[in-house]
């Protein structure tokens, strides 16, 4: 959920380097759990089919024991492994961290697990990422928006952001790149006829919370 925070540096080296002394060279290859549990939830909640896997893929490469802290990606081999690093993180002072399937970031969802355990947990993971998305389609009215917003409430980062799902989306439906997708099997919504991931629908936020920030998801 977002990118690129070591620009405020708030990681510092340390962390990072301690981080790696737990961490594996490459990703595991644990796509099919969280593959198993996104396309079920996809069902569940109605989303148009391949969709919220798009998001899955962009986010953590299906990758249960995924983990960004702030702006760092990292690939434990294990879970064991996931939850000892983010200790390390978070005693090194690293702010952002996301974890698992849909990288759910734990500084602005404090509440969303009652572990590290259950934050690893690929059904748990994915099922709060459903829980997000259903209320930023609420909450925004439209998927591109709700999809921006699952990233970032800046604009900015949105777009690029869009484009890379709406990529993902198009290759798993077998479409052609475009940022106009309309696949004809989709598994809507009441009224829902296409999905159209343009960057033209990203609205800019119209209010800002408290603080002054409008990013309240992610």
């Amino acid at each position: 959920m977002g990118r690129n925070r070591c620009r405020t540096k708030r990681c510092s080296q340390a962390a990072m380097m301690a981080a790696l002394t737990v961490a594996s060279v490459s990703a595991p290859t644990f796509a099919a759990t969280c593959r198993d549990h996104i396309q079920s939830a996809e069902a569940a909640n109605l989303f148009p089919s391949g969709l919220m896997l798009a998001i899955g893929h962009e986010e953590s490469g299906l990758d249960p024991y995924a983990i960004n802290a702030d702006g760092v990606s990292f690939h434990p081999a294990s879970q064991i492994e996931a939850e000892a690093m983010v200790r390390t993180l978070q005693s090194q002072g690293a702010r952002y961290i996301d974890v698992g399937c849909m990288q759910i970031d734990l500084h602005y969802h404090p509440d969303a697990f009652h572990d590290l355990s259950e934050a690893f947990d690929p059904f748990t993971n994915v099922a709060y990422g459903a829980r997000l998305l259903n209320e930023l389609l609420a909450q925004h009215g439209s998927w591109p928006t709700a999809i921006a917003h699952y990233h970032s409430s800046e604009p900015s980062r949105q777009a690029d952001y869009l484009g890379k799902v709406a990529s993902r989306y198009a290759a798993l439906k077998g479409l052609a790149p475009t940022l106009s997708i309309a696949p004809a099997d989709l598994r809507p919504r009441p009224k829902l006829k296409t999905v159209k991931l343009s960057v033209m629908t990203v609205e800019r936020p119209s209010s800002t919370t408290a603080g002054g920030s409008s990013r309240w998801w992610r």
